[in-house]
């Protein structure tokens, strides 16, 4: 079995069919092998005290849900990934995007991203370790994929000072937010900047159950 960054990896294969798309339907990508051994994921979404494992390790709803909309309507320009984890999202930009940048603050994650990069023969793409409550990461994008990244409250402030920061004029943001109340604070404060737009439920099948997640298309006021 190949191993990547220390972990057993696998090749898995993300299906990315929904109601508008009619090609791409499918991509493959490196992921941690008997991942359900390391990770509890449900027990991450009611933080539990005392779990501390790979979060980068799972295929959030929320990076399927983007990955979904960008197989039927594609991104182009350049495109920023943002706490990418294993890059489901990027990958997919990556099909029709001039370029794309896959930013984690974990570097065993980046090294999973390279893999599948490598694995789907991409030659546009940049991988870059980044956190983004201090970093910053070259100039500004015209889409910027947010999958899930609405989590910690204590970086919500800088969330949205990023985005503002690194988005272009014309830009989009597509950002996720799952089983988080609070959400609705960065949504507000993003507005506040004059990113405004749509949001709307997506439904996810994960462990045989449908999951929604709330996608939020977000540009610019004019």
């Amino acid at each position: 079995m190949k191993e990547i960054a220390g972990y057993p990896a696998e090749l898995i294969r993300v299906n990315l069919e929904s109601e508008d798309s009619h090609d791409s339907a499918a991509i493959e990508l490196y992921s941690v092998a008997r991942l359900d051994e390391i990770v509890d994921g449900r027990a991450l979404l009611r933080g539990s005290p005392g779990v501390d494992p790979p979060y980068w390790a799972l295929v959030w709803i929320g990076a399927q849900a983007i990955a979904r909309r960008l197989a039927a309507d594609a991104q182009g320009g350049r495109v920023l990934d943002l706490g990418c984890g294993l890059g489901l999202s990027g990958l997919v930009a990556a099909r029709q995007a001039d370029k794309v940048v896959f930013a984690d603050y974990a570097p065993d994650a980046l090294e999973f991203v390279r893999a599948s990069i490598e694995h789907n023969r991409l030659t546009n793409t940049e991988v870059r370790l980044c956190d983004f409550t201090t970093d910053v990461c070259g100039e500004p994008y015209d889409c910027i994929l947010a999958a899930d990244v609405v989590y910690d409250p204590a970086s919500y402030d800088a969330l949205v000072a990023f985005l503002d920061r690194h988005l272009a004029d014309d830009a989009t943001l597509l950002l996720t937010e799952t089983l988080r109340a609070d959400a609705r604070n960065v949504i507000a404060a993003l507005n506040a900047r004059g990113l405004v737009g749509d949001k709307e439920a997506l439904w996810i099948t994960e462990d045989g159950k449908p999951e929604r997640t709330w996608l939020h298309t977000l540009r610019r006021r004019d």
